[in-house]
């Protein structure tokens, strides 16, 4: 019988310190997007900008599922 990915929701902290940059750094990584659904508390605009600032780029999905992150 096949397991479910556990679900997790992250939120950002605070946008005028490294939580953002380290957070996305981290869903930058395919591993760690293979073992969990992700959901990441924030909105688009603040996504996209802490990846321009940590100079990644990290999968969206509409849906929570392993391998992207849901917004």
């Amino acid at each position: 019988m096949p397991t479910t990915a556990p679900r997790i929701a992250l939120t950002f902290g605070d946008f005028s310190g490294i939580g953002p940059e380290l957070a996305v750094r981290l869903l930058a990584e395919s591993s760690n997007l293979e073992k969990a659904r992700i959901s990441a508390l924030v909105s688009r605009a603040e996504f996209d900008r802490a990846c321009d600032a940590a100079g990644v780029r990290v999968p969206v999905a509409d849906e929570p599922r392993t391998g992207a992150v849901h917004l």
